[in-house]
């Protein structure tokens, strides 16, 4: 628990530390515009430059850290395969192995000795936490 109570700290302070990237791009930006009012021109390019690179960071990092918390959502789910005996219809349900497929031959019945196949492969829904 502790572990992920630190990797959920360092997610926020990820999304924090880009918001004030973010912030403070606009605000040079918004500077770059007065500068440009009151005549120096060579202060606006460089604060819009600087400042329109740090937007296109701040965003850029913004949608890696929801592209990978969407990823590591998925990860907690498990995968399953389920093998049924032809003869005896005995099932058996095990974690996936690389390798499975469906119709591929897997162990030998526990009940009667035959071949069992891989008639299912399927991903079970991770168990939401209730607050």
């Amino acid at each position: 628990m502790q572990a992920r109570s630190a990797s959920s700290m360092y997610f926020y302070l990820l999304i924090a530390f880009s918001i004030v990237v973010l912030g403070y791009s606009a605000w040079m930006l918004y500077s770059g515009f007065l500068s440009m009012k009151e005549g120096n021109m060579e202060s606006f390019y460089y604060t819009v430059f600087i400042s329109l690179i740090g937007i296109l960071l701040a965003m850029s990092s913004l949608m890696q850290i929801r592209r990978r918390a969407s990823i590591l959502s998925r990860l907690g789910a498990k995968v399953l395969t389920v093998a049924l005996c032809s003869k005896c219809n005995f099932k058996v349900m095990r974690n996936f192995a690389v390798g499975d497929y469906v119709l591929k031959e897997a162990e030998k019945c526990q009940q009667c000795g035959e071949a069992m196949y891989i008639n299912q492969i399927y991903q079970e829904e991770p168990k939401k936490k209730h607050d």
